[in-house]
């Protein structure tokens, strides 16, 4: 439970809830939810397995059907511009962001929580594109 654990730790230091380490297999999660500049409440669910770490947001947005198209094309225009990361649109019809990282084993919790920034950052840019497709 090292780096689950550490990350963990970096979590308490800042003052942000989260779940206990959740063991299955060769997997460790930690889940909490947060609110962005631009959406409230996403969810935001690390797995951690051997020296990596999966970060994965979700609970974004819901794409109304008639704008699938346009939130697949939004998502490959994220996808285009950033590298080690994804944005899909899932089999609930919402928005989520996945990324992936190797880790150093004496700084994985601190650098689990800067992917975790960055990929936020991520949904923040991709729900006020999207925002702009659905109402325009």
């Amino acid at each position: 439970m090292g780096f689950a654990k550490d990350y963990c730790d970096v979590l308490d230091e800042i003052g942000l809830n989260h779940s206990d380490v959740m063991e299955s297999k060769d997997l460790e999660m930690v889940y909490f939810s947060i609110d962005t500049k631009n959406v409230k409440s996403v969810r935001v669910e690390t797995i951690f397995a051997g020296n990596s770490v999966s970060v994965v947001c979700r609970e974004i947005c819901k794409i109304p059907d008639e704008k699938f198209g346009d939130a697949l094309f939004i998502c490959n225009k994220i996808n285009d511009k950033y590298r080690f990361s994804k944005c899909v649109v899932d089999g609930d019809n919402e928005l989520a962001i996945h990324a992936d990282a190797f880790l150093d084993e004496h700084s994985g919790g601190e650098e689990t929580w800067a992917l975790v920034k960055t990929t936020l950052d991520k949904v923040d840019e991709t729900y006020g594109l999207l925002m702009k497709a659905i109402w325009s």
